[in-house]
């Protein structure tokens, strides 16, 4: 018995990383699809694409239209040969989520584990690696490629040891590893960071590293061959796409400072705010200051723990110039590819790098195990407990508790969010083939869900031509809506028909029975929409040549859906 204590002990982070999957896993085993995620930016585009993609056979297809936004070009939609994407081509999508975010989680601690014997001397603090590695894997980061941020540690692992040692096996990796990643989101900074150091060590120590040149080399190929489709459509299609014609305010020199002190000293996606970050800013100012005493000034220029430190705050300078107007002049002028591409992206390795840091420290600092692990854990719950988006464990268990205390809330859960029981009865009902649609006062995306051909939808990654066919269809509300005008007119991310009575982020609570509905029905019948599925009545369905097909509710749903056919 004191043998397994002791090994559990000495193994403390093994011990509580099983612990959180089967306390999590046992929870999402007894909610089931009655567990909460958040809709923006998740429930409401990449969960329904993905089960839109396996249901309409779009993996592997060429040539082929999907069923949203009028028959969006097969292209445009994520790549086959993205590692996430193949969880929802394989499972049914409840299950691909939860296979997915336990991924995240493993990915994240096997490259902080690769990534601490590679950068840490002492291999001892193996447990101070694997804790690290569950925080940044839980850490709630932005859904849409949630591999891009996991394996940032691995790729800085194989990166660290290609420096020190050419292997070929490293760049093997580093040509498949853009499967885990996504271009736009990670990959053009990964290629320019490569680059960038490249240059910056050719200068410091006057001898080209030409393994890393050839590492950049592999990955931009790699990154091709991952996202052939985005890269033919970038290239060799003559379609304009609306990023082309992304509109924003500029942000001024006071907004542009204060974007910087943020992201710097509040994190972004709960990346440490309360403790982490204070802690090592604490040990730089220490760090520093030791240097500077010693005269140390070489040592200062090339402690690793300083360099990232510069990183962290050249990322959250470009996310705070981003919108100011002569940066974005300045990339228009150098760079026109990049006009309109969302550089403020840079933030998003931000975390990573916190944690880094935080992992530095505490294998750093000569101080007593136990101290160590308090301190690690500590860090493990601010996270599970900090109030950001996407924080799912803090949502769920604010909701439970609610539940247990018999408050109700008016958030949907997963599965009343897509009611697949309800839109099966309409579908069977009304006798549904396909027929173009368009939701009103709901996300398209619960239509995209349940295998309904939309003109609707949120993708900010489609062809201006057909923005201009849509916006067509809205131009009656836009008319007499300017906020939502200048939202479409200078985006156009979410392609929705717009009401003032039921707003779809408003998570349903619909203050009115019914509504009067702003489209063009001659644009509505010249994009061969047939159904309009509304959460409220539409008070003027016989001036838009429209007639109820009939009202649809379900126990198990918190929905009452109008369906309306033109006729």
């Amino acid at each position: 018995m004191k043998s397994i204590i002791k090994k559990a002990a000495d193994n403390w982070s093994i011990a509580l990383t099983l612990a959180f999957f089967i306390i999590t896993f046992l929870f999402i085993v007894m909610s089931g699809e009655g567990i909460y995620l958040q809709t923006h930016d998740n429930l409401d585009s990449n969960i329904a694409l993905f089960r839109m993609m396996k249901d309409a056979h779009l993996y592997w297809s060429f040539g082929t239209k999907a069923p949203f936004l009028g028959g969006l070009d097969r292209n445009f939609l994520p790549s086959d040969l993205n590692v996430f994407a193949w969880i929802f081509m394989i499972f049914p999508a409840f299950p691909a989520i939860i296979i997915g975010w336990y991924m995240k989680i493993a990915l994240s601690i096997a490259g902080f584990v690769l990534l601490g014997r590679t950068v840490c001397k002492n291999s001892a603090d193996r447990n101070i690696f694997i804790i690290c590695g569950l925080i940044y894997g839980i850490l709630p980061t932005y859904p849409t490629t949630p591999f891009g941020f996991a394996s940032l540690p691995l790729l800085l692992a194989i990166m660290t040891r290609l420096y020190k040692m050419p292997d070929i096996r490293y760049y093997l990796v580093l040509l498949a590893y853009p499967m885990l990643s996504n271009f736009s989101a990670f990959g053009i900074f990964i290629c320019g960071y490569i680059l960038f150091f490249f240059i910056i060590d050719w200068i410091v120590s006057r001898k080209p590293a030409w393994r890393i040149l050839w590492a950049f080399f592999a990955v931009a190929i790699g990154f091709i061959i991952a996202e052939w489709r985005l890269f033919y459509v970038m290239f060799f299609s003559d379609e304009e796409t609306i990023r082309s014609a992304f509109g924003s305010q500029y942000t001024s020199a006071a907004q542009s400072l204060k974007l910087f002190a943020d992201s710097l000293l509040k994190g972004e996606y709960a990346s440490g705010t309360y403790f982490v970050i204070p802690v090592c800013i604490i040990y730089f100012l220490y760090l520093n200051f030791t240097y500077v005493k010693n005269r140390e000034f070489k040592g200062m220029c090339s402690d690793g723990y300083n360099f990232i430190s510069v990183w962290l705050i050249i990322n959250s300078f470009i996310y705070s110039v981003d919108n100011a107007e002569w940066f974005r002049n300045l990339i228009a002028v150098s760079a026109p590819p990049l006009k309109g591409f969302a550089l403020n992206r840079t933030v998003w390795f931000s975390p990573f790098l916190w944690y880094l840091l935080f992992m530095l420290v505490l294998c750093r600092l000569s101080v007593k195990t136990p101290l160590k692990a308090i301190a690690a854990v500590a860090a493990l719950i601010l996270v599970c407990i900090y109030p950001a988006n996407y924080n799912h464990i803090r949502y769920n268990a604010e909701i439970a508790k609610a539940k247990i205390a018999g408050e109700g809330t008016d958030l949907p859960s997963y599965g009343q969010f897509y009611s697949e029981d309800l839109f099966r009865k309409i579908k069977e009902d009304i006798g549904y083939d396909g027929e173009w649609s368009v939701a009103y006062g709901m996300h398209p995306g619960i239509l995209v869900y349940n295998g309904i051909s939309t003109l609707d939808g949120y993708y900010p990654f489609y062809s201006t031509e057909y923005k201009d066919r849509f916006r067509r269809l809205i131009a009656p509300e836009l008319e007499i809506d300017p906020d939502n005008m200048d939202y479409f007119d200078n985006w156009g991310g979410r392609a929705y028909v717009f009401s003032p009575d039921c707003e779809s982020k408003k998570y349903y609570s619909i203050p009115v029975d019914e509504s009067v509905m702003h489209i063009d029905p001659d644009a509505f019948a010249q994009m061969g929409g047939k159904y309009v599925f509304s959460m409220v009545k539409v008070a003027n369905a016989d001036e838009l040549g429209l007639t109820e097909k009939g009202v649809y509710s379900l126990d198990g749903s918190d929905y009452t859906v109008f369906v309306y056919a033109r006729y």
